[in-house]
């Protein structure tokens, strides 16, 4: 993996060191992995190789998918073992990147770890879209997830501020019986089931 460019970090200035490519830093690790260094006259390694088990990325929601294998290809040839995507929201696209490999004819099948993972709230969707190298959202979910969000946020203030109108909370919300029990819900036997109604939980935004 080549990494991000210098620019987008948090130091800007400084000076990119580029000796090497992402292909040569595979063919550095294969060489250590046989008992030799990566240079001119192949010298030997004193002592036991190193047991290296080689990764590199892949990027099945890559534009160009036969592009993508063709640098999947020529990643294997310098020694990598496996490949690992980015977080991938998109099965059918890359059910149909997996057919195509099929049909590449490589030297064989390549290792894959197809990156899987939950959005924790609306936020990190629309972060994943904008920022995130090969990670792809569906267009189509994100109007469902905001509608559903604001939906929540709706049922949340109205839960809370119901729960503020009873004369009973107001005066004694710091009761241990109620926080003992993590409720807002008024706990006097004089009052109707609907003084106070606990606060509907919340989800993340």
């Amino acid at each position: 993996m080549s990494g991000d460019p210098i620019h987008i970090g948090n130091h800007p200035t400084a000076s990119a060191v580029n000796d090497i490519d992402t292909l040569a830093l595979l063919r550095l690790q294969s060489a250590l992995r046989a008992g030799h260094f990566a240079n001119d006259a192949r010298e030997p390694i004193r002592g036991t190789a190193p047991s290296l088990f080689i990764g590199a990325t892949a990027n099945p929601m890559a534009p160009d998918p036969d592009v993508e294998i063709s640098k999947i290809r020529a990643k294997m040839q310098a020694g990598a073992d496996f490949f690992q995507t980015q977080l991938c929201y998109d099965p059918a696209r890359v059910a149909t990147f997996l057919d195509r490999l099929r049909a590449a004819e490589l030297p064989s099948w390549p290792r894959l770890l197809i990156g899987v993972g939950p959005f924790k709230h609306l936020r990190m969707a629309v972060h994943m879209r904008d920022n995130v190298w090969a990670s792809m959202c569906p267009r189509a979910w994100l109007p469902a997830w905001s509608r559903r969000t604001m939906r929540a946020r709706k049922a949340c203030r109205s839960a809370s501020s119901s729960s503020r109108s009873c004369v009973h909370w107001k005066a004694s919300r710091a009761a241990t019986s109620w926080q003992s029990h993590g409720s807002a819900r008024c706990r006097r036997s004089s009052c109707g089931p609907d003084c106070g109604p606990a606060p509907a939980r919340q989800l993340d935004d």
